[in-house]
Order: structure tokens, then sequence, then C-alpha cells
């Protein structure tokens, strides 16, 4: 008879006095460089494998400090986070951050890209950003649907959860969410109410 050995697996516990901001993580993203960022209760760091360095106070509007409950990074090495003090994308390569305007709200709790490399913002309203035209896009709760996370498949693929435990799909070529069943078969189409601003 054979006997298979098991895996073993080894797991390191990080805490503030090994450099971390806050023992609160909300996110965890890695970059191309196989750095990991850290989304914490006091801002955002970065490891490298030994130690964290946390992103400086000094970027447009203290937008890299205080609680940072989103992060994402997108295909091109921009690290988008979201705080109290707005929303944001780090340039992983010049260093450098840049505001992001057309947002009306600021409790954003989940960021994601979708296959067109379009950045999608999630509070109690939805946000699409054209990182090519510049242009944001609101699709309203009010009338539709109040969404609970939002997240995109390997495919790219933006799927929604709402508050009420329902899960839709967005359909691109129609700027529709399709409302699912379990079992995965489209049960209705709902349309999102939408403003564009630039």
């Amino acid at each position: 008879s054979c006997v298979a050995a098991s895996e073993q697996y080894w797991f390191n516990h990080y805490q503030t006095k090994d450099g971390l901001p806050s023992n609160t993580i909300y996110a965890v993203v890695q970059d191309k460089y196989n750095f990991i960022w850290v989304a914490t209760r006091d801002g955002i760091c970065r490891f490298d494998g030994r130690g964290f360095v946390k992103l400086g106070d000094d970027s447009p509007n203290g937008l890299t400090s205080g609680m940072t409950p989103a992060l994402c990074m997108d295909d091109e090495g921009g690290l988008w986070f979201a705080n109290g003090n707005g929303v944001g994308c780090y340039n992983i390569d010049t260093g450098k951050t840049q505001s992001l305007g057309g947002l009306e709200e600021n409790d954003i709790r989940y960021i994601c890209q979708d296959a067109a490399g379009n950045i999608w913002f999630l509070s109690s309203n939805m946000y699409r950003y054209n990182k090519a035209s510049g242009v944001v896009s609101k699709y309203m709760a009010a009338d539709y649907f109040a969404p609970a996370s939002i997240t995109a498949d390997s495919f790219g693929t933006i799927w929604v959860s709402s508050v009420s435990g329902d899960l839709y799909r967005y359909d691109s070529r129609t700027d529709q969410f399709e409302l699912q069943e379990q079992n995965g078969i489209k049960s209705k189409i709902g349309r999102a109410s939408c403003r564009e601003r630039v």
C-alpha cells in the first residue's frame, strides 16, 4: 500500500510589532514585481518578504493615510485604493499618487477591474471608471438594487451581490445587470440607471 505524503504549509503571523501600520487588515493584493500591498486601518503598506514599508502621507489630500477598506491592482501596475479622503491610484513604478474625482461618495467598500480595463467602485451605488476616456459612470441603486459586494472573475466579468442576497452579472454589450438564479440561468434583466460624468 502507498501512503501519500501530505503537504506542509507554514504560516507567518505579522502584526504591528513587525512593521504593519495596523493589525486590522481589509485587503491584500500582489503586484507585477511580486510585492504584497496591504490595506489597513491606518493606511497602505508594501511587504517585500522581509519587512513592511508604509506609503507616505504626502499624497494629495492625504489619500494614502487613514483607514483603507478597498484595494485593487490593475493590469497596468496602478494600485487603486479608497478611504475617507477619496479615491486614488498609486503608480508603483513612478511612486506618484493621482486622485480620482467624479465619485459622489467616499465610503467605497470594494474596487475591481473588468475585462476592458475599467475600474469599478462600490459604495451605496456603483461606479465605473473608463481609464481611456476619463468618464465615470454612476449606476444608481435607488430604483434598482442595493449592492453589497462586487468582484471580477478570471474572465474579467463583473458580478454584484445585493443586500437581499441576489446575484447579478454585468453585461457590457447592453450596459445592464442580469439577475441570476442559483442554477446560473437568467431569470430576468434589470436596467440600471446610469449617469456619466467627466
